[in-house]
């Protein structure tokens, strides 16, 4: 009956699968729109379908197709995640076009709410210009880091990065020049630190690195790489050349009196402090 339907209703592509097992092989190979769904099957019902589906990361909307009194079982097969059923007594072109159409544009909402709250995720803990973590996300880390570092007796350091005489960039040059300069400076901060690091942009033209199971040492290394980097690129920004050097300071959780977030962060800024009077373009370690 479903195949004649959909003859009559013109641009359809469509084919059949005789149990769960058969129906999860062909939506892991096929690209297909909607699962028109029995509950009665050989290898279980369609419930446990809908449940291997759901494990399996196949997010294709299902419509169930029940019986004439099957109420119980299209209720069942919703609340698993069904988006319509169809009982297979009212099986007509109307019917079937209808919830075919209901059942899509139900599937694209839920999609763009999905991708809404993922966007509204990411920019709730990223930095728009630079891509790196933003500060709300770095108070957290570091909460958090300093916790587990404290609770299983690892390594942790914290490293504060500022761009020396940026307010000059700005005034010579204009704002976009020093929005391209930051966007290039976490483009390096990413690039020299490892995928275990987290770098983020702190506030203004000010950067944090948290730099999980290391030790001061190797972490004064890495944070010297980054600085004879930058200190050896050329700033290109419409057609204007610029030179930029930054100051560094970090600490060790594990020097500290005090091991706790405030703390670190503090004496961070203190090393950082004092890189910048001791004539900046240096990292010192506290």
């Amino acid at each position: 009956q479903l195949e004649e339907l959909m003859k009559s209703m013109g641009n359809i592509d469509w084919s059949r699968a005789c149990s769960i097992d058969e129906g999860i092989a062909a939506l892991s190979a096929g690209n297909f729109d909607l699962v028109f769904l029995d509950y009665i099957l050989p290898d279980g019902t369609g419930l446990d379908f809908m449940k291997r589906a759901i494990a399996e990361n196949l997010d294709v909307p299902v419509i169930a197709i029940t019986g004439q009194a099957d109420s119980m079982v299209a209720s069942e097969l919703i609340k698993a995640g069904a988006y319509d059923y169809l009982s297979k007594d009212k099986l007509n072109a109307a019917a079937l076009h209808r919830i075919m159409t209901n059942s899509m544009e139900m599937s694209g909402l839920r999609q763009e709410v999905v991708e809404a709250q993922k966007k509204m995720a990411e920019m709730s803990t990223t930095d728009g210009l630079t891509g790196l973590n933003n500060r709300r996300f770095f108070n957290e880390c570091l909460e958090r880091e300093c916790s587990r570092a404290l609770r299983y007796n690892i390594d942790l350091v914290l490293c504060m990065v500022d761009l020396d005489h940026f307010k000059t960039i700005n005034d010579s040059h204009g704002h976009v020049a020093g929005d391209a300069v930051l966007a290039e400076i976490g483009q390096l901060l990413h690039h020299s630190f490892r995928q275990a690091d987290i770098a983020c942009r702190y506030g203004g033209e000010e950067f944090a690195v948290i730099l999980p199971n290391t030790t001061s040492d190797k972490a004064h290394l890495v944070c010297e790489r980054f600085r004879r980097t930058v200190a050896a690129q050329k700033f290109h920004h419409q057609g204007i050349d610029m030179n930029i050097t930054v100051s560094a300071g970090l600490v060790a959780l594990q020097k500290l009196d005090n091991c706790n977030a405030e703390e670190l962060l503090r004496v961070a800024d203190q090393a950082l402090y004092d890189a910048k009077a001791q004539g900046r373009n240096r990292v010192v370690q506290l």
